[in-house]
Parts: C-alpha cells; structure tokens; sequence
C-alpha cells in the first residue's frame, strides 16, 4: 500500500482544498517530511490520513453516530460560506494479485437542517465502488491496517511507549503480530470450537467433560485475573514513576528556595546544640582559670620562690634522714664487724667512722647551706601536700594569659558560627514556601510508599496466580488426553478437542521462526541506534516474545549463591533472567533449576563463571527505554512484512541528542516503503534536516496565520524558507 495524495478541504486549520503529493519516484527516498509548528495543522493532516482510511472507526465509534460527528471538526472560516462543503480526500495505490490499483477515497461532510451529515465515495481507477464493493473494500483495508493496531501505523512518538511499554509487552507483540500475519484467525476457530464443545456436553454431558468445562473457566478466570494484575502492577508503576518525576521536581524547588530536607535539619539543630555547648566548656574553663590559676600567674615572681624554697626543704629533709642514717656509730659497727678488728684497735676505728661519717655529711650537705644548723625549713609539708602543690606550681608553668585570648577567639568564632547557623534555620522556619514544599515532597513520598506496598501485595497474589495457572495447564492436558478416550473418534467433542490440540501444538510452530526473525531484528536495529557498546551482550526472545536483554558478567560461584539464598529460586530467576539459569545449568552439566539450587547449596568452589545477567529496563535512562521501545516496534514492522506507509508524529519524543543521529539515519529510513514524518523546527532542526534529506522524497512547511485564522503550506522545508 502507498499513499499518493492527500487533499483536505476547510477541515481542521485548513480553508479551501489544500493538497499534499505523496508520490514517490525513487526508492531510496521514502520520506515525505512535513514541518509545522505547534498549532500549524500537523496534528490535522495525522488525523485526516487515518479518518480517510477507517471513517468512524479512527475515532473508535462502530458506525456513524452523532457523538463521531461531533469531532469532525469544521474549518471556522468556512463556516459563513453559503454552499458550505468539507472533505477529506486520499489517494492510495494497493497491490491486487498481479494488478496495481489507484484507489480514491473521498469522506465529505455537509450540514442538512443544522444536522451535519458525512458522504463516502470510493472510486476504483476512476470507477465508483458499489455499496457491496465499498464494504469489501473496507473490510480489505482493516485486514491490510488492522485497526487494532491504529498506534503501529500511526506513530506517535510520546504515546508509542504506552503501547509497548503498559501492561504484558510480550503480549502486546505477540498479539499484534498475529493480527499482521492473521494467525488470529486461529483464536476465532478456537472460539467456536470451545462453544461448540459447551453445546454438545451441555446436550451429553460426562464427568470428564464436566471436569474439562471447570478446569477450562478456572483457566480463563485465572488468565483474566493475571491479566488484570499485571495492568494494575504496570499502572501502578507508571504512577510510582510519575510520583517520582513530581518529588523530584519539588525537591528540587525546595533545594533552591533554601529549603532542608529532615535529615539535613536534623543536623543544623545539632550543630547549634554544639556550637552552644562547646561555648559553655570555654566559659567554664575560663571560670576554673580566672579562680584558679590566674591569681598564680598574677605573683608569678613568688610562685618561683616558693618552688625554689620547696626544693631546699625537700632536699633537707633527705639530707637529715641520710645523715641520721649514716652516723658515726653505723661506720664503726661496720669496720668493726667487716674488719675483725681487735681491742687495740678500737680506738683507731671509731676515729675513722667518725671521720667517715663527717666526710659523707659534708658530700651531701645541700649546697644551699653552708653551715646545716643555719638552714630552718618555713612550710615542713607533708608528700602528698609537697606533690599536690608541685602539680599545682607544673599547672601554673605551663599556663599563660595567652591562652585566655585563645579561648576568646575560639567563643567568638562560635557564636558568629551559631549566628549563621540560626539565621539558614530561621529563613527554613519562616518560609511558607520552603514549609508548603516540604510538606508536599513528604507527602509524595507518603504516596510512594503506599503504592510500594500495594505494588509488593500484588506482585505476591500475581505469583500465586501464576503458579496456580502453571500447575493448572498439565491437569487440563491430562483431562483433554482422558476426555478423547472416553469419546469416539466420530464424537463431536473428540473432534473440537483434537482440532483445539492441533491449533495449539501448531501455532508455536508457526510463530517459531518469527520468533527468531524477531530476535536478530531486534538485536541489529538496537545495535545500531544504541550509543552505548556496553548496554547489552545479548538478547534473548522466548516463544511468548517475552524480550529481555543480557549482560555478560563475571561472578564467583559463592556470589551466586549469596544471591541465590537471599532471593530463592524464583527470586533469582525474576532479577538474574531465565537465560542466566539455563546457561549456568549447562555450565555446571545439570538439568533442572532445583539441581543448580542444591548444587550451588553444597559446592564450596570459588571459580568466576562468565553468566549472562538480565538488564533490567527500568533502570535504563528515559531516552536508552525509547530506544528499546522503537526497536520493539521495528522489528515487529520488520517480522509482519506488510508493505504498509507509516505516519510519524513528534518523531524524538524522549529520545536524547546523542541517540537522535542514529534514529533520523538508521531507524526512519529503513521502517517501510514509504514514511511520512510531521515534525517541528525544534525537532527535526538543521543538523538532523541535513542527515534526513538524502532520503527525502517531497517536502512541506505548515504556516498558521493569525491573520487570516487558517493554514498556509509551502513545498519546502523550514531552513529551506530561511535560506
């Protein structure tokens, strides 16, 4: 399919017939880049294409109703026109088996008695459709653009991630692919098979049909309640994570209106307690000084004479006790006793202990008294007063007034320093703005906290879920494999059941290869928009399109099982990925998950495994998930292999200026056939204009003029008007 032309007449900003060629000549341009500013018509020429092609359904109605009217929006200026007539009109080629043909489909809107009625003509090369041929046409056109898929064909890129990224993504790819290669005609075989099935045991019921008809409600009403829990948890996290954006914004204004989180105010309040307390430690020091050590220093002449007159009478009392000691009679006990002396030598002997003792005496008489009798002691203390009061004179020695202007400074560095500190607490205090900010950002996290705890109750009752359904799915085997036993091969449900097996057992079949084709696509075009080398070593896609990204890591065996023990096995796979278990297994040469878990249980080892370890998304940057999210998108375009155009709107959308080269060189060219971009200056500026243009088939400008209240286009794109 390729769209030719475009004509929109007083619809929207547009006044009068204002037409837009579509048509491409080379195959290499594939682009028709159309720019605007906000409120210049972009939104109307998006909205124009898809009303051309589906009428009422673009807009989500059944059939023509008043409510659908209601939104076809008249151009204002128009409206005074006496023979007023509004229409869009879209000029599409499609390929018919061997035949290309040139469709035209006109929707025109005209008011009869103040009612506002719509007109739809469809011509086939120039030949009007009957009304059976404009319905097969319809019906031709949802089978080639499903219009369940509206947000695939229609890119929006600030909604584009809702689709992927809201509720089970491995879902939503699965779905929609098997809308694009209308595998879901096999659901609709389903459908009627099961109702079949309900008829006929309802007519001949058994207990095996009864126990498949339960197993079967119990399947579907688990499904349903999975379903819904995996919308709530992801609805949730969307809030946590718009919660999140809030609080930091309002953190952020708080920090720079001055304001103090708990914490932080916390710790002013105790830098105050300290400042004061260290002040009242100066202050009594300075007590304790000025009482007791400053009159000291005040007579320290004095203090220097006492201590000189406390040596003296300290090294007189040794003196004396030496000497009483060491007297004449102690000398001539020794001689006598050492030498053996004789009578007539005692004499001789108390003579020399007399002069021995003398000689001693006089070595330590203190060198301060000449003549012993004439020194008298003034304070005679006692040894604990002569230590205390020496400790008290070391004390006085190594003071100094000094140390009072030290203290001083030290009191008035405090004090302007609690100054500062109480004048940042009264501005936190006395600033309505800082305390309605910080209310909020408490309040914000209050929020967060509930919708975390509601988020874990969830996340429990969804893996009970889960379980339930995972040990339902082989009861229900065995009850089908019992059920088409018990009925004969002619048996009506025998046949529905066997048909139900074959359908099941081959749609994994058909999807297999898709599966892989979605893989390596995902994998090149990620490759190739991703900055970063370092994101992802792999990709892994299970037969659900359940797509995760792997990092390669290297780990010890004890780190793997710390983990292990703290998470538990289910734990462990939902952080680590089911690839990172299954590799490990074939490392360690075991079958099962619970052989790793015991295994890894008991192994003392600490050799380092290289292990693929799951990349969680949600810890990528806004603009890293937007490349993830386009690459799901082009590779699913890529996989249904439908020659479909592609309209674009707000092409960048969170997509960073570094990641921007790589999606207006790799990402928009290679989509489909034919890719029409609605962009703004802002946008698609000159840089990304001058990457894009090698691809650029026709090119437009959307002026809105105030002035005249309507739309004005130019076959240019902005820098070229400028030029």
């Amino acid at each position: 399919m390729k769209i030719n032309n475009l004509t929109i007449c007083n619809f929207g900003s547009f006044e009068n017939a204002v037409s837009f060629d579509f048509s491409l000549t080379d195959k290499n341009r594939n682009v028709i880049l159309i720019g605007g500013r906000n409120g210049s018509g972009k939104t109307t020429i998006f909205t124009a294409i898809k009303l051309a092609l589906y009428g009422h359904l673009a807009f989500g109605y059944k059939s023509i109703t008043q409510s659908y009217l209601d939104q076809i929006r008249i151009n204002n200026n128009s409206l005074s026109k006496k023979n007023l007539i509004s229409y869009i009109e879209l000029s599409v080629e499609l390929e018919e088996e061997r035949h290309v043909a040139t469709y035209m489909i006109r929707r025109e809107w005209k008011f009869k008695r103040k009612q506002l009625g719509e007109l739809t003509t469809i011509l086939r090369d120039s030949v009007e459709l009957s009304n059976d041929e404009v319905l097969y046409f319809e019906n031709y056109i949802k089978n080639v653009m499903p219009p369940q898929l509206f947000d695939l064909f229609f890119f929006d890129g600030e909604l584009i991630g809702n689709f992927f990224m809201e509720g089970n993504v491995s879902k939503k790819i699965k779905e929609s692919l098997n809308i694009l290669k209308n595998y879901d005609t096999f659901d609709i075989i389903q459908t009627h098979l099961q109702r079949n099935i309900i008829k006929l045991v309802n007519t001949d019921s058994s207990a095996e049909e009864s126990l498949y008809l339960s197993l079967c409600h119990q399947e579907a009403t688990l499904k349903q309640e999975i379903e819904q829990l995996t919308q709530l948890i992801q609805s949730i996290n969307n809030q946590i994570d718009t919660l999140s954006e809030q609080r930091s914004s309002v953190d952020n204004r708080f920090k720079n209106a001055g304001g103090l989180k708990a914490l932080e105010l916390s710790e002013l309040k105790a830098s105050l307690i300290q400042e004061e307390r260290f002040r009242e430690e100066k202050h009594d020091w300075l007590r304790s000084f000025a009482n007791d050590t400053l009159p000291f220093l005040m007579v320290s002449p004095l203090i220097a004479k006492l201590k000189e007159q406390l040596d003296k009478e300290e090294y007189f009392k040794q003196y004396k006790v030496i000497t009483e000691i060491l007297n004449p009679s102690l000398f001539a006990s020794i001689l006598r006793d050492e030498l053996s002396m004789d009578l007539n030598l005692c004499t001789i002997s108390e003579s020399l202990a007399h002069k021995l003792a003398n000689g001693v005496m006089r070595r330590i008489r203190p060198p301060f008294a000449f003549n012993i009798n004439d020194f008298t002691p003034i304070h005679d203390l006692s040894p604990d007063t002569l230590k205390n009061i020496r400790q008290l004179i070391d004390n006085i020695e190594h003071h100094s007034v000094e140390e009072i202007r030290s203290c001083k400074e030290a009191i008035r560095c405090s004090l302007e320093n609690t100054t500062r500190l109480r004048q940042r607490l009264e501005v936190v205090e006395g600033n309505d703005e800082i305390s309605l900010l910080a209310a909020e950002v408490q309040s914000l996290d209050e929020q967060i906290h509930q919708l975390k705890e509601h988020r874990l109750e969830l996340t429990n009752t969804l893996q009970t879920k889960q379980v339930e359904s995972d040990a339902l799915k082989p009861e229900l085997k065995r009850c089908i494999m019992s059920l088409t036993k018990v009925r004969k091969e002619k048996s009506m449900v025998s046949l529905c059941l066997r048909t139900q097996m074959i359908i099941n057992e081959l749609i994994p079949e058909l999807l297999a290869p898709e599966v892989t084709l979605f893989r390596e696509s995902f994998w090149y075009i990620f490759n190739q928009l991703m900055s970063k080398n370092t994101l992802a070593d792999e990709v892994y896609v299970s037969k659900d399109f359940d797509v995760t990204l792997y990092r390669n890591e290297l780990k010890s065996i004890n780190e793997i099982r710390n983990i292990l023990s703290k998470l538990g096995l289910d734990g462990f796979e939902t952080v680590l990925g089911s690839r990172c278990i299954a590799v490990l297994c074939d490392k360690l040469k075991l079958q099962t998950p619970t052989e790793l878990e015991n295994r890894l249980k008991s192994c003392l080892s600490t050799d380092n495994l290289l292990i693929p370890i799951k990349v969680d998304i949600n810890s990528l940057s806004k603009g890293e998930q937007q490349i993830y999210i386009m690459a799901l998108y082009w590779s699913l375009i890529k996989v249904a292999n439908k020659s479909i155009p592609f309209v674009i709107d707000t092409p960048y959308a969170r997509i960073d200026k570094k990641h921007r080269q790589h999606i207006t060189t790799q990402f928009f060219p290679t989509l489909s056939h034919q890719v029409i971009i609605l962009s703004t200056d802002s946008e698609i500026n000159e840089e990304y204009y001058a990457l894009l243009k090698p691809f650029i088939a026709k090119e437009y400008t959307l002026c809105y003029s105030e002035k005249q209240k309507n739309t004005v286009t130019e076959e240019r794109y902005f820098f070229e008007v400028t030029a």
